[in-house]
């Protein structure tokens, strides 16, 4: 975990570049439309806060276990509340309506740990949004990496959606929604509304972010 935190330290001064690419615009556009402003929000591996920040939040805390991560976010988006924690025994006395997990759960060494830690800051009616890797894209994105077009990232689990249902499911969540997002991460003219407005829709096992309302 040490080693893991460390990689994110290392990786905090990149990360405001990164975030501007096209990938996470299409991402947060889809938290938007997924989230309405207004709600209690917390997001968990939050980062710099920039998809927190983007969900509009009347109450918007972030949790992350990277301190560099963390400093930066504060001065980001001084409107809301960054804790440092561990995603695997994060506590808070407030529930909160909505909470992100965003491109986190195939970084997670226990999955089912972190949603079910999750019930506790849970109330009857909380959404829990998540979104990861489609696993097609898995030797896109390390070529991706390699070539340096792609932020490097640790090892990961590479979970189906399938697994996560599963994990879902034996945390006490009930699965509601699921989707599919971005079929083209790039941002080229023409090219990548086509494939993000019609061919992504069409071909949904393409895309690749998927999502997962519970």
């Amino acid at each position: 975990m040490t080693t893991r935190r460390n990689f994110y330290d290392l990786r905090a001064p990149h990360r405001a570049l990164e975030n501007t690419r096209h990938y996470h615009t299409l991402l947060h556009r889809h938290f938007t439309f997924l989230i309405p402003p207004g709600q209690r929000v917390l997001e968990i591996g939050c980062g710099l806060g920039d998809t927190l920040a983007a969900v509009q939040p009347i109450r918007g805390v972030g949790v992350d276990f990277s301190p560099a991560m963390l400093k930066l976010a504060k001065i980001r988006h001084p409107q809301l509340e960054f804790r440092l924690a561990d995603a695997l025994d994060f506590t808070s006395a407030e529930p909160f309506d909505y909470i992100i997990l965003s491109d986190l759960v195939n970084d997670l060494p226990d999955v089912q740990r972190v949603l079910q830690n999750l019930l506790t800051v849970a109330h009857p009616k909380t959404r829990l949004v998540l979104n990861f890797f489609n696993n097609l894209w898995k030797p896109i994105l390390a070529l991706a990496e390699a070539c340096g077009d792609k932020a490097p990232t640790p090892p990961q689990n590479w979970l189906s959606s399938g697994d996560v249902q599963n994990l879902l499911h034996l945390a006490g969540w009930e699965l509601i929604k699921q989707d599919t997002r971005i079929t083209c991460p790039l941002d080229i003219p023409l090219l990548a509304p086509l494939c993000n407005r019609w061919l992504g829709p069409l071909l949904p096992a393409l895309s690749l972010s998927v999502f997962h309302v519970a």
